[in-house]
């Protein structure tokens, strides 16, 4: 009797298991295909953030009477915060669910555009840019990780993957000229309010194209999220602060310093955990981690490339908007 009941349990978990999967996977392929560009839509979107302000920073710096050094903490505060938060958001897509954390991002990134696009201070407009990085770093991993699970058949997923792919450089591309644009004939409140239309179209249409996605068991380790995003806000505010306090001041060094104690934590909090975000087995791969050195090194120059060349073109070679 007991061995009746546990392979009807048994057999009712993969009919339940099996269902779930279908959900995905049996999407009509037209379905399939406008999902896939709305998740473009939203990967497009996120890096375009990334690149939109350039034009508009000598605008925003007269308004708020930014300093030099304070200025590219309009720009780090979004990628640093989405960088550093990227893991966490991946763990939580697999925890809670990919669609239900792609939405959360969103509007999480529609509210912060509208608080950065008619922030009263300078202060509040950076908390917003903070908050623009939050979401972006939930909507990214669970965007990516819907696309994997539409696609099961490999030539369909290497199309999906090349057109949600190119999505990325078509918005760090598009986000230059946008912005210039939005600045000479709107006004610069504008690179973040453009935000907003967008976000509230992507959240109207997820209920009706996305799947509800997987759900796993698990934990999510926060404590090693807080590390590692802590390690590198101090990393970067004290290679910024040094060039007026100093590089043998006491405020670098200790900044410095506790931004290397808390990535070493980090890494031995996912040596310890049962369940890291970052698996360190993972860069034993020497593909892996050649092609995560290459594009860190790719991201450590093209990225900061969009800042420091509008601030020399406009404030060194005197070219203005409009």
């Amino acid at each position: 009797m007991k061995t009746t009941t546990t392979k009807t349990s048994t057999k009712e978990q993969e009919i339940g298991n099996n269902n779930k999967q279908e959900s995905i996977t049996s999407t009509p392929g037209s379905r399939r295909w406008k999902a896939l560009a709305l998740l473009s839509l939203a990967q497009f979107l996120i890096i375009m953030d990334t690149s939109i302000i350039g034009v508009a920073i000598p605008g925003i710096q007269q308004q708020f009477g930014f300093s030099q050094s304070e200025l590219q903490w309009i720009f780090s505060a979004y990628v640093i915060v989405f960088g550093a938060l990227l893991l966490l958001g991946g763990r939580l897509s697999d925890i809670i669910g990919q669609r239900k954390i792609f939405v959360i991002g969103f509007a999480i990134l529609t509210a912060a555009s509208v608080l950065a696009g008619l922030a009263p201070s300078g202060t509040i407009l950076i908390a917003a840019r903070a908050l623009q990085g939050i979401g972006a770093a939930l909507i990214a991993p669970s965007a990516l990780s819907i696309v994997m699970s539409l696609f099961t058949i490999p030539a369909e997923r290497n199309k999906a993957m090349g057109f949600w792919g190119a999505a990325a450089p078509a918005g760090g591309t598009a986000g230059v000229f946008l912005g210039g644009i939005i600045t000479a004939y709107v006004d610069w409140s504008w690179v973040f309010l453009v935000n907003v239309p967008v976000g509230i179209a992507v959240l109207a249409l997820t209920w009706k194209l996305l799947p509800h996605g997987t759900r796993h068991k698990g934990r999510v380790d926060y404590v090693g999220a807080v590390s590692i995003t802590g390690a590198l806000i101090l990393l970067v505010y004290g290679i910024v602060t040094a060039n007026d306090s100093g590089w043998n001041s006491l405020q670098t060094v200790s900044l410095l310093l506790t931004s290397t104690g808390l990535l070493g934590a980090f890494v031995m909090i996912q040596k310890r955990s049962r369940e890291p975000l970052m698996p360190l087995r993972i860069f034993k791969t020497s593909n892996l981690l050649a092609s995560n050195v290459v594009m860190a090194l790719l991201g450590a120059a093209w990225i900061p490339m969009w800042f420091f060349l509008n601030l020399y073109l406009q404030q060194i070679q005197g070219i203005r908007t409009i």
